[in-house]
């Protein structure tokens, strides 16, 4: 798992528990498998931008919640 996907999926998980929703349930009202969702927050499949998207709407978080951080994580990879 990249660092980005650890990035992006602990900003998910965070916005999926603020709202009381199992992560199944999570995936279903994004148009996702349970399973689609289960591999791509355990980093065997990456995030597709139209997925990361579809949760930030169900979430109801503008699509930078989801993806804060990434900036960072970049600074740590140029620094090394």
């Amino acid at each position: 798992m990249t660092n980005h996907t650890r990035c992006v999926r602990a900003n998910l998980a965070a916005e999926i528990s603020r709202r009381d929703l199992t992560q199944a349930r999570a995936a279903v009202l994004a148009g996702l498998t349970p399973d689609g969702l289960s591999k791509r927050m355990s980093g065997q499949i990456e995030f597709r931008l139209s997925e990361l998207l579809s949760l930030a709407r169900v979430l109801g978080v503008p699509f930078a919640t989801l993806v804060d951080g990434l900036d960072a994580v970049d600074d740590q990879v140029a620094e090394a």
